[in-house]
């Protein structure tokens, strides 16, 4: 038996939420898998780049937290990869067949994963490790 899909701790609700959709379509549906992706990385930096709403493209949103250091160059790849992924797999011939997406579903989530670890993981147990130690 599969082991059921973890996410990266200490995400916010709704970042998680469209993860574990993503990650638990995979295999079944990589199509929407990979949309749920795309909707997660974006919901995920919106958390970052909070002044600009609803109005920025995700790419821009992309690029512009790169010019503002808050993403390195590395997470600038991988989230216009998901992006363009995403974007493709809305489209009924835009990832191949249904293998093909599948095996992009399953790169997705592991790029959306790091991502996330980066994102939130990371500086919440920095964080508590930096609390532990002023007690």
């Amino acid at each position: 038996m599969a082991k059921p899909p973890e996410a990266p701790q200490h995400l916010p609700e709704d970042v998680n939420v469209l993860f574990m959709e993503g990650a638990i379509g995979a295999k079944r549906t990589p199509h929407s898998a990979c949309i749920a992706f795309r909707s997660c990385l974006e919901a995920a930096l919106k958390r970052l780049d909070p002044e600009s709403g609803g109005r920025v493209s995700l790419k821009d949103r992309i690029d512009r937290l790169v010019a503002k250091h808050l993403l390195p160059p590395a997470i600038q790849d991988w989230a216009h990869h998901i992006r363009d992924m995403g974007n493709d797999a809305a489209h009924a011939d835009g990832l191949g067949t249904q293998e093909d997406a599948r095996t992009l579903a399953q790169e997705l989530q592991g790029f959306t994963h790091h991502v996330l670890l980066y994102l939130f993981t990371l500086p919440k147990e920095i964080e508590l490790a930096r609390q532990r130690r002023a007690v």
